[in-house]
């Protein structure tokens, strides 16, 4: 980082998080920031004394510093008196973990390629501040063709994976981006099929806001239900009308067929949401055993559990 600026005037004698640096620092958001707004609202409340003469007409102080979802950077745009010492910002900083994103494509048929799915992060910052954007989704989504990205491949555990028999028949479950690996399944079982496999039936479950805004992979679903080794539920949760809004609107609505893959011997998957999605797919599950077995409640609750001790139902969520 430069001593001078373009007009020559001369920096501290200390390397700090000047303005014209500033835009060219990288935020790496609230997650990460958190802990350190504490600090720097310190620094700026000792700046404020020092320098209260100077920015006195300008409002200083009329919103605290300790706001919840500043960042650091903010508040050094927000205050500009503040000269933060580059080596002192940068302490600050929190690692930025890695993002995992789920393959959303089969070795079987390209070895070579391998897609993502990805949902730009992009709105109004909660701290009420201009836009926030995803750190590695904003990034992702300004490469171009021909940009070089690292990263790598791993295994996650438990394992995530579609059962080695290809006759297996699946019930695949992922609103949004959740459907990243289960493009992938699915393309795993087209490949087989164009290649004279017997593959099973898979009855996918996805959803989104509305068909022609955010509907992933809309065409690939009509073509796979066509070729007859899928069978596509949908839910639309801003279409007035459509029968299911969210995933497990359209499962409980499909009960006859998702219970006769079960008899047949299907595995289930989810993938996506964890916090609200995931728990209320099990809840539909555990009712359609509830009605067609006549059991309790207690035992409609331990029957995903037994399918995931046998390996049946598996899950792929984040919060």
């Amino acid at each position: 980082m430069g001593r001078s600026s373009s007009s020559g005037s001369t920096t501290p004698p200390h390397d700090s998080v000047s303005r014209r640096a500033r835009a060219r620092v990288a935020d790496p958001g609230p997650a990460a920031v958190r802990p350190a707004v504490g600090r720097v609202g310190r620094v700026v409340a000792g700046a404020a004394r020092e320098v209260h003469a100077g920015v006195a007409g300008q409002g200083f102080g009329a919103r605290p510093v300790s706001r919840a979802w500043s960042s650091v950077l903010g508040l050094l745009e927000r205050f500009e008196a503040v000269e933060l010492p580059l080596a002192v910002f940068l302490e600050m900083m929190g690692p930025i973990r890695p993002r995992f994103y789920s393959i959303s494509s089969a070795p079987s048929a390209n070895p070579r390629h391998v897609r993502l799915t990805v949902g730009l992060l992009e709105g109004p910052a909660l701290s009420g501040d201009g836009q926030y954007r995803g750190t590695c989704s904003a990034c992702i989504a300004a490469l171009e063709p021909g940009d070089v990205v690292y990263g790598y491949v791993r295994v996650p555990s438990p394992t995530f994976a579609p059962p080695a028999d290809p006759a297996t028949p699946l019930i695949l479950i992922g609103p949004g981006t959740g459907i990243a690996p289960l493009r992938g399944f699915l393309e795993e079982r087209a490949t087989q099929h164009a290649n004279g496999t017997q593959v099973g039936l898979s009855q996918v479950f996805v959803g989104c806001r509305h068909p022609e805004h955010d509907y992933f992979y809309r065409q690939e679903m009509q073509d796979w239900e066509q070729a007859g080794i899928a069978q596509v539920h949908t839910a639309f949760s801003a279409v007035t009308g459509h029968p299911a809004r969210f995933v497990q609107n359209a499962i409980a609505g499909a009960a006859d067929t998702v219970w006769q893959a079960i008899q047949d011997g299907a595995y289930i998957y989810v993938c996506g949401d964890g916090r609200r999605m995931a728990p209320a797919v099990r809840e539909a599950l555990a009712a359609i055993y509830r009605q067609k077995t006549g059991s309790d409640d207690e035992t409609a609750q331990q029957w995903p559990a037994q399918l995931e001790t046998d390996e049946r139902y598996q899950q792929d969520v984040f919060a």
